[in-house]
């Protein structure tokens, strides 16, 4: 059994790259998603892809997931942030915390009915109160009963990005 767990726990490790957190101050460009943009840093360097650590909006293909990269472009396009990358996704997105202006862009993003804040089995995570409070406000998403959460959309329907051709 404890071996198992080793395993296991090994197994995870291998799919999140974990490092130091890395801080530094960048200005937003393009934001692809509600939960997904590119930030140059303030002391040079390639553009960086980031994911929004906490959250899981809308894919872009499905019901609110423009308007969820709206709100998000328009909280922080061309802005300065300060952002805090915890870890990498297989994807080599940095999973970050984004603040603007002392504010946490994440939080707003959920406050706001723009995503949801991301499942661990199921269950509201990090964002799980202000999740809360939008779902009794009906605002942005969850103002539709039909607003489905973004893993299962994939599960469904696939990516909203299909294989280009070789």
């Amino acid at each position: 059994m404890k071996t198992c767990c080793h395993l296991l726990l090994s197994v995870c490790l291998l799919s999140v790259s974990v490092l130091h957190a890395e801080t530094y101050t960048a200005r937003v460009g393009s934001v692809p998603d509600g939960d997904t943009l590119w930030v140059h840093p303030k002391d040079g360097g390639p553009g960086r892809k980031l994911r929004l650590l906490g959250i899981d909006a809308p894919e872009i293909c499905q019901v609110a997931g423009k308007a969820s990269q709206e709100a998000l472009r328009a909280a922080v396009q061309g802005r300065w942030v300060q952002v805090t990358v915890t870890m990498y996704d297989n994807y080599q997105r940095g999973l970050a915390r984004l603040e603007l202006d002392g504010m946490d862009v994440a939080a707003q993003m959920v406050q706001t009915g723009q995503a949801w804040s991301a499942r661990w089995h199921g269950a509201p995570t990090s964002y799980a109160a202000q999740e809360q409070a939008a779902r009794a406000q009906g605002l942005g998403l969850f103002a539709d009963a039909s607003a489905q959460w973004p893993g299962d959309f994939r599960k469904q329907h696939g990516s909203c990005y299909p294989q280009r051709g070789r």
